[in-house]
C-alpha cells in the first residue's frame, strides 16, 4: 500500500528543455503533460521496480545457498522478467493519465498544467531541481494533495497487476532454465549445476 509520503505532491525532472510549449486546452493533453512532470506515477513505478528487484535479490540469496552466483545481473533480470519493467513504467504512466482525467475536471487540469508551464517551474525542472511542495503555488499544491488518495485508486492496480505477473513468472522451470546458462549463473563447483537444474525441474 502506498505510504502517505509517496502520494505527496513532488515533481521530478524528466529532462524537459526550456523550449516553448504550446498551450493545450484538451484535458487528455493536459493530463499527459502533468503526469510527465508529476512524481506520483514515477514514485509508484519506482516502488514496483523495488519489488521486482527484491524478488531478484531473494532468488540470488537462494542461489548462494546452492553454491551459485548471478554472473550477469542484467541478463538474469531479462531472462526472469522479460520486458515487464518497461511495460510496468508504460502501464503506470497510462494509469496515471487516466487517473488525472477522472479525478480532476477540465478547468482544474488546465490550471495545474498552465502552472507547470510557467517559466519558474520549467526552469527548475530543466535544472534538475526536485520541486518540493513548498515550491508550488499554494492553491495548486493543495489541489494536488487533496486528490492524491483518489489518484492512487487508479494507479495502484496497474502496479499490483504487474507485480503479480512478476511473481507468476517465478516458476521452478523458468529458474531451472536460467540456472542452466553458464554465462548468466556461475557455480563454485560446476558439477552442481546439473544437480540443481534437475532438482528444480522435479518440483513441478
Amino acid at each position: 500500500m502506498a505510504s502517505v509520503r509517496m502520494v505527496r505532491v513532488l515533481l521530478v525532472t524528466l529532462g524537459f528543455s526550456l523550449l516553448p510549449v504550446p498551450v493545450l486546452a484538451d484535458p487528455l493533453d493536459d493530463a499527459t503533460y502533468i503526469v510527465e512532470l508529476n512524481s506520483t506515477a514515477v514514485e509508484m513505478t519506482l516502488k514496483a521496480d523495488t519489488v521486482v528487484m527484491g524478488i531478484q535479490r531473494s532468488v540470488a540469496r537462494h542461489l548462494e545457498d546452492l553454491g551459485a552466483t548471478i554472473a550477469d545481473p542484467g541478463r538474469f533480470r531479462t531472462e526472469l522478467f522479460g520486458d515487464l519493467p518497461d511495460r510496468l513504467r508504460a502501464d503506470t504512466g497510462r494509469a496515471a493519465i487516466r487517473a488525472y482525467v477522472a479525478v480532476f475536471d477540465a478547468d482544474e487540469l488546465g490550471r495545474i498544467a498552465d502552472y507547470y508551464r510557467t517559466p519558474e517551474i520549467r526552469s527548475l525542472i530543466a535544472a534538475g531541481i526536485p520541486i518540493r511542495p513548498d515550491l508550488l503555488d499554494e492553491d495548486v499544491a493543495q489541489l494536488l494533495e487533496s486528490r492524491a488518495p483518489d489518484l492512487m485508486k487508479y494507479i495502484a492496480p496497474a502496479i499490483e497487476e504487474n507485480v503479480a505477473e512478476a511473481m507468476a513468472r517465478l516458476t521452478m522451470e523458468r529458474l531451472a532454465t536460467i540456472i542452466s546458462m553458464p554465462d548468466v549463473v556461475s557455480f563454485d563447483r560446476e558439477e552442481r549445476r546439473a544437480e540443481v537444474v534437475e532438482a528444480l525441474r522435479s518440483i513441478e
